[in-house]
């Protein structure tokens, strides 16, 4: 329940945020972020490793589609807003990062204490060291679409 429930919420930011950002930008984040997540999740989640699986259920579940295009995208739209707005740069960053990274760390747990997700394997603070490294790639990804989009198309 609490995955429906947290990806609805996250459907109606979503929406709200979408006007930020310039709809190619918006497209690709909200790609990238699915992306992301699905192949690091499916490498982790399919033989041979198996470390965790959404829900209490192997099979891939419609509350796990649901978290996949709802709930990573949104946090990857608040994370670059704020990026943004605060025109966050050097140590700022690192600190910025590292304040997503505990507060992403922080709701996965409270996902797995909830029955979310189901670690065989994994532990909640592995995540931890995979989390800045999403930071920064979304930055990236971020920054490359932004310059892209006033440059002519060549013939």
């Amino acid at each position: 329940m609490i995955m429906f429930g947290s990806s609805l919420i996250a459907l109606f930011v979503i929406l709200m945020l979408r006007k930020y950002f310039h709809k190619i930008v918006f497209i690709i984040i909200w790609i990238y972020s699915i992306v992301f997540v699905e192949s690091t999740d499916y490498f982790l989640a399919a033989s041979p490793f198996r470390v965790y699986y959404c829900g209490d259920n192997v099979t891939y579940e419609p509350s796990a589609a649901a978290i996949h295009l709802f709930l990573y995208p949104v946090f990857s739209f608040i994370f670059l807003l704020l990026y943004n707005r605060l025109n966050i740069s050097g140590i700022k960053l690192i600190l910025y990062i590292l304040a997503w990274d505990i507060f992403s760390t922080f709701f996965e747990w409270l996902y797995l204490i909830n029955g979310a997700f189901t670690y065989t394997g994994w532990k909640v603070h592995y995540s931890f060291f995979v989390y800045p490294l999403s930071s920064l790639l979304l930055i990236k990804i971020y920054k490359f679409t932004i310059s892209q989009l006033n440059k002519p198309i060549p013939t």
